[in-house]
Parts: structure tokens; sequence; C-alpha cells
């Protein structure tokens, strides 16, 4: 993500979590998020306003179901511009259990959306460095890094 300009991009991040991907992206210039996950979002939305983050949608419910990725599609073209560049971002991972839903969900998000031009996932650390978030956990606010992660080959 460090090579790249994503200002002029809408994230989308499947499988959020607490939205720390897209708090990177956001470290690194982005200022556009739809963030999707099928677990409760509010520690995200939290998340994303403790960093000033103010563009940005939540969308909860079953990664694993085709109808609720097409409704977000739907919901997410609806508020894209023509010619919108469209990132996504997400956890795959080789954990099985843990991964298996977040990466069918992200590639049915890029069949759907012809406008994703970049994919960044977990992947091999190569030490790229880290950007520094602030998160909630707790009552407390505390600081974490996110370490930057390179696309195995890239």
């Amino acid at each position: 993500m460090l090579r790249h300009d994503l200002s002029a991009g809408r994230i989308i991040d499947s499988g959020t979590g607490n939205g720390i991907l897209a708090l990177t992206a956001y470290k690194l210039g982005a200022t556009s998020f739809e963030l999707v996950d099928k677990n409760d979002l509010s520690q995200a939305r939290q998340n994303m306003r403790m960093n000033h983050v103010s563009d940005f949608h939540t969308f909860q419910g079953n990664l694993g179901d085709k109808n609720f990725i097409q409704s977000t599609v739907r919901q997410i073209q609806a508020r894209s511009t023509p010619g919108e560049k469209m990132i996504l971002i997400t956890s795959i991972g080789e954990w099985p259990d843990l991964y298996d839903v977040t990466n069918r969900a992200s590639f049915e998000f890029a069949r759907l959306i012809p406008q994703i031009s970049l994919v960044f996932s977990g992947g091999y650390n190569v030490d790229d460095g880290a950007i520094n978030i602030r998160v909630k956990k707790g009552d407390k606010q505390v600081l974490k890094r996110a370490w930057i992660w390179k696309l195995h080959g890239s």
C-alpha cells in the first residue's frame, strides 16, 4: 500500500473487524471507505471517528451470503462516481477456519465491481514499516502500530 496513491479511490475493506486496515489506508491518504464484516461494526465505527474519518459506510451481514454481497455492491456503486477507482483491502489468509469466508467474499467483490483496480491483503512481512493508529480497547484509547504488508510477488 505504501507505493500506491490511495487518495483517488474508494476503499472497500472486506472483513474489516475493528477497521485497522481501513485506518492504515486513511493514514496513507484514502478518504472514502466501505467497511464490511459479519460481526458488530461498532468498534470499527468508533475507531474511524476517533481518527477523524468522516466518509465511511458500514455493512454488517453474512459474508458467505451472495445476496448480502450483491446488495452491498449495489449500495457502494450507487455512491460511486463514474470512473472512480475502487481498491479492495482484506485480510486474506491461509487459515481455512478463520479466513475462508472472507476470502470468498473478497473474490466476489472483485468479480462484481469491475472498477476494482488494486487489491491489498495480508501477506508476507517485508518490513515496509508501520503506521501509528488510535484504536479503542475497552474504555481506553491506545496507540497501535499497523504493519504494512506487501502482496507476494509485488
